[in-house]
């Protein structure tokens, strides 16, 4: 496989960001905060992943 000239070429700079489905929201709401933090810091380090 051939190398490119520019690595730079070779990289997609992606933005991602989430959303919750209304249904999925309310569905959160009823789970514990403990649990509601850490699916909301996954979501946060998802986002961030995206900006890399």
């Amino acid at each position: 496989m051939k190398k490119p000239k520019d690595s730079k070429k070779a990289i997609l700079e992606l933005q991602w960001t989430l959303t919750l489905h209304p249904l999925a929201e309310r569905e959160l709401q009823t789970i514990p905060a403990d649990m509601q933090a850490r699916f909301l810091h996954i979501g946060e380090m998802l986002e961030e992943l995206g900006m890399v």
